[in-house]
């Protein structure tokens, strides 16, 4: 498959919640994280995030840095 087609599978998996950020990747070919945010931003492919998580992210960071 070209980069294009597998450009555009990795951005609608990824915003459907099908694949983690490591898949969307890996799928075309990207070779760091820095480069796949910037990829996934272009693409405007972000998933939807509920309060419920944020609180969660929250309370993992606060227990990882001792607070």
């Amino acid at each position: 498959m070209s980069r294009a087609v597998l450009e555009a599978i990795a951005v609608e998996a990824y915003r459907s919640g099908t694949i983690t950020q490591l898949q969307g990747q890996q799928m075309p070919g990207l070779s760091s994280r820095r480069q796949t945010e910037s990829f996934l931003r272009r693409a405007e492919a972000y998933q939807d995030c509920t309060m419920d998580d944020l609180e969660r992210d929250l309370a993992a960071i606060c227990d990882a840095s001792g607070q």
